[in-house]
């Protein structure tokens, strides 16, 4: 068997879905995990039998021999971070958003074909079979030429901090509640999943024009209980308008007052298909129409870290949400934040896709 990728992770909150992967993964030798938490990093350490656990980062990255590692710490660190693995030598999978600032996306992006790097951003919707099963639908010619996609991701009640357990994986931090380490609040954690997945499902056209606002958060009372100060948005809602006349139109928000609500439509020329949820198909059969449900195809996808391990050890495989794809998504970000912000449209030029 060829050689294994030595592997680490920075962060062992969400950094246990990246930590389980390449620890069950064949091809990867698990051997570092870090955490300023560091009785936590010691414990996942031990379920997985990883050797080594630190509380610095950037003494792991000094100390231990490593090919691939995860950045999967508060958005405003993932730009530090990734540049200095990327200076190591080493690929690296970064937890989204790519950066809370265009700026840091373009050094990351920069760097890392400097160095002949892989960097990629863990954009997971675009690897569930679903997703990918009507995304090559789309590249086949399934649904003729996309003019329109449309998805949400609504919470009833989902805000970080507030609604989930402070022990777990999910949304327990205040950072993420804070705009000067996230970047903002359901716009850079939900917003950008199902942002990606609609840009991603019209081809990655090139964006153009953004239009857009973003919701304050009403819970300040709640947070306010739990001595936390939270002043990022709530949600959000925008249309991006692309160079081949493509449209895209997406929500999001944590907390709704509204039953939860995960979408994804995709209209063509040809045919439509929705992805999430209910997954059909709908085209015309003899002149009428007809529907079908859309069965995954067996095998389309792995899930993102094996795709990223495989992408490592295979240079001519073709990296799913990668490093310059996950700049265009936070160009995008950016501008319906300075739509939100000053009530007018932002106009967008010379994007990556």
């Amino acid at each position: 068997m060829a050689k294994k990728l030595k592997a680490a992770v920075i962060g062992t909150g969400m950094g246990r879905f990246h930590a389980r992967s390449y620890a069950a993964n064949k091809k990867v030798d698990l051997v570092a995990l870090c955490d300023l938490n560091k009785p936590e990093a010691e414990w996942l350490a031990g379920e997985l039998g990883v050797p080594h656990v630190f509380d610095n980062y950037a003494q792991m990255l000094d100390s231990v021999k490593l090919d691939i590692v995860s950045v999967v710490v508060p958005n405003h660190l993932h730009a530090p971070m990734t540049l200095d693995a990327l200076e190591r030598g080493i690929h690296v999978l970064c937890e989204k958003p790519l950066a809370t600032t265009v700026a840091d996306g373009e050094a990351m992006v920069a760097l890392a074909e400097k160095q002949n790097l892989r960097l990629m951003v863990n954009l997971c919707s675009r690897f569930d079979p679903v997703n990918a099963t009507v995304a090559k639908m789309v590249r086949d010619g399934d649904l003729g030429e996309v003019y329109y996609v449309r998805g949400g991701m609504m919470r009833r009640r989902g805000t970080p901090r507030l609604d989930f357990d402070s022990s777990g994986d999910l949304g327990r931090g205040a950072w993420f509640v804070q705009a000067e380490k996230a970047g903002g609040g359901a716009l850079m954690d939900i917003g950008v999943h199902i942002l990606d997945l609609c840009w991603w499902l019209a081809g990655c056209p090139a964006p153009v024009a953004v239009s857009g606002a973003t919701f304050p958060d009403f819970r300040q009372a709640e947070f306010a209980k739990q001595k936390v100060r939270g002043d990022v948005d709530n949600g959000a809602a925008a249309t991006i308008r692309c160079e081949n006349g493509a449209q895209i139109f997406f929500e999001a928000t944590w907390a709704s007052n509204m039953k939860d609500e995960h979408y994804c439509k995709v209209y063509g020329t040809k045919a439509g298909a929705s992805a999430m949820g209910e997954a059909m198909f709908y085209t015309t059969k003899a002149g009428k129409p007809a529907d079908k449900p859309i069965t995954p195809i067996p095998g389309i996808t792995k899930d993102s870290y094996e795709h990223f391990v495989d992408a490592v050890l295979d240079p001519s495989i073709e990296l799913n949400a990668s490093g310059a794809g996950g700049l265009t998504i936070l160009r995008i970000l950016d501008a319906i934040r300075q739509a939100g912000r000053d009530g007018a449209d932002t106009y967008l030029c010379d994007c990556c896709c």
